[in-house]
């Protein structure tokens, strides 16, 4: 049995920012190299999960408060079902998207202080990665794709509660801010150095 506790890394930013492409590319390098890794997302693919995209797709409809609570809930089931037992098996995840993710994006329609309630169960990450980017280029790289959130003055406002989030939670969350604008390539190596020099992997 493993001892010696797993990481958890979390990326983070608004549609477009390169989350996915990031998430994907660390756990390539991860496991190129030798370390135990997997990826997981959220909305997951869970059943709340599942709920939930159908809302980001226009299927259905829920109050912003409704989805705060449903995206709280999916994250408890992500922490239970994924997180911790990774973390217990010493494995190093990495997941695109996590709590920041509720205060940017559910404070766009619900009191921020209501979010920060119904997430008081989470797992801190070891580290958090932040992509930072102007939602008029952000979205340009979203070409034929309609969710709920993809709307530039949306996007605006989960930008500003970003850069919010970013200033309350940078210590606790070890939140590092990154420069959306760099090449994929840039963003890559340097997610890998500041997480090599604060010794997560």
């Amino acid at each position: 049995m493993n001892t010696t506790r797993g990481k958890f890394i979390v990326i983070e930013g608004i549609d477009g920012s390169g989350t996915t492409t990031q998430a994907n590319r660390l756990v390539e390098y991860l496991r190129t190299n030798g370390k135990n890794s997997i990826l997981t997302a959220e909305p997951t693919s869970g059943e709340i999960g599942r709920l939930i995209r159908k809302f980001l797709l226009h299927e259905i409809h829920f109050d912003e408060k409704t989805m705060a609570l449903l995206f709280a809930a999916d994250r408890t089931d992500h922490i239970e079902k994924t997180i911790n037992p990774s973390l217990e098996k010493g494995e190093i995840i990495v997941t695109d998207r996590y709590y920041l993710s509720s205060l940017a994006y559910q404070s766009t329609g619900a009191e921020t202080t209501f979010i920060e309630n119904v997430n008081f169960y989470h797992v801190l990450p070891d580290i958090t990665f932040l992509i930072d980017i102007d939602p008029e280029i952000s979205l340009k790289r979203k070409t034929g794709s309609n969710e709920f959130y993809e709307k530039l003055e949306l996007q605006n406002k989960i930008r500003k509660n970003y850069l919010w989030a970013y200033e309350k939670y940078k210590d606790n969350h070890r939140i590092v801010l990154m420069d959306g604008e760099l090449s994929i390539e840039e963003i890559h190596r340097e997610i890998i150095r500041v997480s090599q020099s604060l010794m997560i992997f």
